[in-house]
Parts: C-alpha cells; sequence; structure tokens
C-alpha cells in the first residue's frame, strides 16, 4: 500500500513547509549556539601563554602579543563545526613591533557562508607597564549577516594582563567583552579568564588557568607543552565546561616558517579540525 504524499495541494503544501522549516532551522542555528561558538576557540587558549607551541595562541590574550618581539603573520583555519562546512572558520594576522615597548597585530576573521555569516576585524596593542609587567587592549568589530534578515555592526573590547612573577612562573588576567555586546538577542556573553604558566624547564610548560563567565557555568583549563627539540612542539589541554580537550603539534620544517595542527573534541560540537600557518621574515 502507497503511502507516499500524492501530487495533491495537502501534499505540496506539507513538501514546501518541511523544506521552509530546514532552511529556517539552518538559518537560525548558528544564532542559537552563537554564545557556545563565541566562547569555543578553535585552539584551547590559556590566559598567559606560557605553553603556546605558535603564535595563534598568543593571540587570544592582548597582553600576550607583547611576548612576541618581531614580525609575524600568519593565518588560521577550521575546516566545520558541528560537523557542517557551511561553518567553515578563518583568519588572515599580522603582529608588528613598531617600538621596542610596544605590539601590535592585526587580525582579519570570519566564519560561516551564504546563509550565516559573521566577518570581523581586530586590532590589539601591547605593551610593556614594568619590566615584569605587560598589559594589552583588543577592538573586535563584526558585521554579521542572516540571509533574509537585517544585517548588524557589533564591536567588542577586550583587555588583558601579564605578570612575570619570577624567570620561570608567569599570572595573566583576561577580560572579555568589556563593552556588553549583544551578539544576537540573547544576554551578552562576557568573561573572566586568569591563571598562571609555570616553565619548568626548556622543554616542558604547564597552565592552569580560571574560567568565570558570567552568563553560563564557569570552568577550569589546564595546558601542558612539550618541545623534544626546537624544531617540534607539542600540545595538550583540557577544558572542563564545556568539557573538551585539545591535541596539537607545532613543526618548524623551514627557517622561519611554522605550521600548526591542532585537533578539539568538544562534547557540544564535536570534532574541530583546525590548521595554523605562520611566517616571521
Amino acid at each position: 500500500m502507497d503511502f507516499e504524499p500524492k501530487n495533491t495541494t495537502f501534499g505540496r503544501c506539507r513538501t514546501c513547509f518541511g523544506s521552509v522549516f530546514f532552511r529556517l532551522c539552518f538559518i537560525l542555528m548558528p544564532c542559537m549556539f552563537s554564545s557556545i561558538i563565541a566562547d569555543d576557540e578553535p585552539f584551547m587558549m590559556t590566559s598567559s601563554g606560557v605553553t603556546a607551541i605558535g603564535s595563534p595562541y598568543m593571540l587570544y590574550n592582548p597582553a600576550s602579543v607583547f611576548a612576541i618581539d618581531s614580525a609575524t603573520f600568519g593565518l588560521m583555519g577550521t575546516p566545520s563545526r558541528f560537523g557542517l562546512s557551511e561553518l567553515a572558520e578563518g583568519s588572515v594576522y599580522g603582529i608588528f613591533s613598531p617600538i621596542s615597548s610596544v605590539r601590535t597585530a592585526l587580525n582579519i576573521h570570519g566564519y560561516g557562508n551564504a546563509l550565516y555569516a559573521e566577518t570581523g576585524l581586530a586590532g590589539t596593542m601591547a605593551f610593556a607597564v614594568t619590566d615584569d609587567m605587560s598589559a594589552g587592549i583588543r577592538a573586535d568589530f563584526q558585521y554579521i549577516t542572516i540571509r533574509s534578515f537585517a544585517s548588524r555592526f557589533a564591536a567588542e573590547l577586550d583587555a588583558g594582563m601579564n605578570f612575570r612573577l619570577s624567570p620561570s612562573l608567569r599570572s595573566s588576567i583576561m577580560l572579555t567583552n568589556i563593552t556588553r555586546t549583544r551578539r544576537n538577542d540573547t544576554e551578552p556573553q562576557q568573561m573572566a579568564q586568569c591563571g598562571f604558566g609555570w616553565q619548568t624547564d626548556s622543554t616542558l610548560c604547564l597552565e592552569a588557568d580560571i574560567l568565570l563567565r558570567l552568563q553560563s557555568q564557569s570552568g577550569l583549563l589546564v595546558a601542558a607543552s612539550y618541545r623534544p627539540f626546537s624544531a617540534l612542539g607539542l600540545r595538550a589541554a583540557f577544558m572542563t565546561q564545556p568539557q573538551s580537550m585539545e591535541l596539537a603539534l607545532a613543526a618548524l620544517p623551514l627557517a622561519k616558517t611554522h605550521i600548526l595542527i591542532a585537533t578539539r573534541y568538544t562534547a557540544v560540537l564535536g570534532i574541530m579540525p583546525s590548521f595554523g600557518l605562520q611566517w616571521s621574515p
């Protein structure tokens, strides 16, 4: 017995409704999970940058940019999120040192596709406060577009500080979205992240951060990096909320050129493979 919908007005309406419903869900899905996307960087970033094996990790806390003392250019990419290539993410950045006590960075980033997309331009300035203290601030301007809906602009401001407590121990603090910018109609997502980084020797570094989220659950982030050779770096990280882990590898196949490969697993987002490439002239 054939139960397939006939070519009737009711059947055509049901098919049309299903198509519209699917498209609407696909368009609105990034909006519903925008707070998760905003909190989950492709790489699991710590605030002091002690375990960093590549410059993408240093861009997270504005104050950490000061640790990069030479011009650096790079790109980052995440082929998919939620297992969807439509939510691919990428960025291109440059880090400069106009004077010895100041570092600047420019980052063009974006993700999404024709249905939903965010494109942003972020500018960072980091400077030395004392010999053992650096501070930084980042302004991020974003353009958000949703097909068949109004587009909008958003601007966020982040700030951070790094402290060198001893030759091998650092502490740090970072505040995100100081301006309380709303990315959509939900509450603005804000977070304070602080922690310590310890360089045990020339090959092993450890970090532990507390993530205090004002609109969602807080968590703990721990990371470790190991450099058995100057041209090879390994990093592992674990976060309690949202529960996720990361394994990353950085290699120096050519002089002044780094290749970064990372795989992050999140209970909500699934597996997110990412890559990075940096070059220092």
